[in-house]
């Protein structure tokens, strides 16, 4: 089975004369629709909204970005990412202490055990 990707030269990339004979370029509807063809085939959906932040907040995270060399909306979505992760396992670990602390029977045998 002949695989779909080509091999291209690193010259074909290098000089705009050359990318532009070997491919074609999309313009209007036509790169709109390869457009949301790729965001849907990338998998995870993004919503778009209008936020405000503080501006020295936006501005921390676009030095981040700079030094890491990704976009400042994709670090503070992974911030955010990471803060609701947190605030889930904080949950959980809340949930799990209630239950221990309903649990009767589990705390007379804990009571035993360290007695002992």
């Amino acid at each position: 089975m002949k695989s779909k990707e080509r091999e291209h030269d690193d010259e074909v990339f290098a000089d705009e004369a050359a990318f532009n004979k070997r491919f074609r370029r999309l313009a209007g509807a036509e790169l709109a629709d390869h457009k949301k063809h790729l965001a849907n085939a990338v998998g995870e959906k993004k919503s778009r909204i209008t936020i405000y932040f503080d501006s020295d907040v936006i501005e921390t995270f676009k030095q981040r970005a700079e030094t890491e060399g990704v976009g400042y909306q994709t670090l503070m979505n992974r911030a955010l990412r990471d803060a609701v992760k947190s605030d889930i396992t904080k949950l959980k670990q809340e949930s799990v202490k209630e239950d221990i602390l309903s649990d009767k029977r589990f705390l007379r045998r804990l009571k035993t055990a360290l007695s002992s």
